[in-house]
């Protein structure tokens, strides 16, 4: 059972009378108080029961006060009690040592009274309880209970260095949830701020007490194991993978959520504790990536991987600024016609003698949090390319992909309008393409600037049509004008059949919503059967050309761009 105790440490016998008999003569609340007589014993003693506050001599026959707190703050971090120094003669500067250390307060043995005593006991206690509410506010998230960020780091820092001194090992877990947003928007922010109450309980009761759960911010968190081996690291994924999806009830509400995890281990693919945490971060980037309630374990097989994509991002900001960026065009045939009278633009950036893929381009532009800078760069660049063609053919379309993120930033339209007005093209001129899985995840929000592009005359297209769970209802809501069917379903020949029906009705779909329906990625001559014979608009693939480096006339780009493809249209 906790009692309250005064703890008086302090060689002198006579000294420690002298504080009892000051404390018989007043009100007190100290159940006990117990007299040591110097550091080591007083350690030892500390180390089995926690004082309500303690009375240290500075001078002590195995050393003094100031060493007797560094050794606390060695070995248990800091006092967890408040401490009052005192000493046979005044010292003010002894006093300001000691006041930096951490200790309450500062007396003067033989000039104190009984009441100075005991308001000095009182002062240093709620002094004490006062920079203990404050530390915890400045070290702990205060939704969850959990450690921030700042004290985490510096626990993590800490702790791979004893590694390295111990040759010891520790894993570090970093999760957040999935599809998170949707509870939020869906349900409100107090509904989300329960469920993220819920996750940390979850968190805290799957490991060790010795080990150090945080929230980082939003609906993240990271979990350091200490002294633990790799297999034990995934042994505690495992759990929380089944732990956290356990169902969430709340009134006449029941919610179901899964994490997504990356998890690295120490030592091996890091060198210190900030790449650790940025490995674990790229762990649970690939672990989103590869679908809901995933995790990935950062190998050394992926640093390499890893270290060209820190190098890539950290080259990204100058080959934006340098214009090392190109693009790339490629001609989409409208059937009916039989002319080139649209054409996509596709980013090219050549990173160390290597073609860097168009997605992971625009990752990293994502990740590196320079999409204005980017789209800046890009409309410039496009449209000034679509105004040069359309001295020649002035019906011109040009296609740009552009994430569904990013049209929620008025800043990225703004730019886009901006160009367009300065350049005197028709917003009619422009189509934006949207990958059907990221308009998925549509909110109100996104289709309320969908509609607004829309209504400018901007086309709208959704790229990919088909690979995202489709939905007939978002067809319905969406205000767009056309859609891409993607080219798995010209490519698979295995499921020809099924691909036939489902492109077929896909096309009919279309059109019945009164939508123009592109073929892409066409390379063969089934492909393009296909695509002409179930009604398909427009057709674009290798098949009639490749994305090609521009020309200044339209007429000398087409005939490089068909050169490049397998047959001309």
């Amino acid at each position: 059972m906790d009692i309250d105790e005064l703890l008086i440490i302090d060689d002198c016998k006579a000294d420690f009378v002298i504080y009892k008999r000051l404390l018989s003569s007043v009100k007190h609340n100290f159940d006990a108080i117990t007299h040591i007589d110097s550091i080591e014993g007083a350690l030892a003693y500390i180390n089995e029961t926690k004082p309500q506050c303690c009375i240290l001599d500075y001078n002590l026959p195995d050393g003094n006060a100031k060493q007797f707190v560094q050794q606390l703050h060695k070995s248990v971090g800091g006092a967890k009690f408040p401490i009052i120094v005192s000493t046979g003669a005044g010292d003010e500067r002894i006093a300001v040592e000691m006041m930096q250390l951490g200790v309450q307060d500062y007396l003067v043995k033989g000039k104190m009274t009984a009441s100075e005593l005991l308001r000095a006991i009182r002062n240093a206690i709620r002094t004490f309880e006062m920079e203990q509410k404050l530390h915890f506010l400045a070290h702990t998230d205060p939704l969850t209970g959990l450690l921030n960020r700042a004290l985490f780091t510096n626990r993590l820092e800490h702790a791979v260095k004893f590694c390295d001194r111990n040759q010891t090992e520790l894993s570090l877990i970093y999760l957040d949830l999935d599809n998170f947003k949707l509870i939020n928007d869906s349900y409100g922010h107090d509904v989300g701020d329960v469920v993220l109450q819920n996750v940390a309980k979850k968190l805290t009761e799957s490991v060790r007490e010795t080990d150090s759960v945080a929230r980082l911010g939003g609906d993240e968190f990271v979990i350091m194991l200490h002294e633990t081996q790799s297999y034990q690291g995934h042994f505690v994924v495992q759990k929380l993978l089944s732990k956290i999806p356990e169902a969430i009830r709340l009134d006449n509400l029941t919610l179901h959520i899964s994490p997504s995890i990356g998890l690295v281990c120490y030592p091996g693919t890091a060198d210190n504790y900030k790449e650790l945490m940025k490995q674990a971060d790229e762990a649970l980037y690939k672990a989103k990536h590869r679908g809901r309630a995933q995790y990935v374990k950062f190998s050394q097989e992926e640093k390499s991987e890893w270290q060209r994509k820190v190098a890539m991002m950290r080259a990204i900001p100058e080959a934006i600024s340098n214009r090392d960026i190109k693009f790339a065009y490629q001609p989409i045939l409208n059937v009916t016609s039989q002319e080139y009278d649209m054409v996509e633009a596709l980013v090219r950036w050549q990173f160390n003698h290597s073609l860097v893929p168009a997605l992971d381009v625009v990752n990293l532009i994502l990740r590196n949090d320079m999409y204005l800078e980017f789209h800046k760069f890009m409309f410039l660049e496009v449209l000034t390319q679509l105004k040069q063609w359309q001295q020649n053919k002035p019906s011109l379309i040009m296609s740009i992909n552009i994430p569904a993120n990013i049209v929620h930033n008025k800043r990225v339209l703004e730019i886009l309008y901006e160009q367009l007005n300065r350049l005197s093209i028709p917003y009619s001129s422009i189509v934006l393409e949207i990958t059907e899985t990221h308009l998925m995840k549509k909110s109100e929000l996104t289709m309320n600037v969908l509609q607004e592009i829309h209504d400018k005359g901007i086309q709208i297209a959704i790229d990919d049509f088909g690979t995202g769970y489709s939905s007939l209802e978002y067809l319905s809501d969406l205000p767009c004008n056309k859609l891409k069917i993607d080219q798995k379903f010209f490519r698979d020949t295995r499921n020809r059949k099924k691909n036939r029906a489902i492109i077929q009705a896909t096309t009919t779909l279309g059109h019945q919503l009164d939508l123009k329906v592109v073929a892409e990625g066409i390379e063969t001559e089934f492909g393009v059967e296909e695509s002409i014979s179930l009604g398909c608009d427009y057709v674009q693939g290798f098949w009639y050309s490749q994305p090609t480096y521009p020309e200044d006339d339209w007429c000398a780009f087409i005939r490089k761009a068909k050169k490049s493809g397998f047959k001309t249209a």
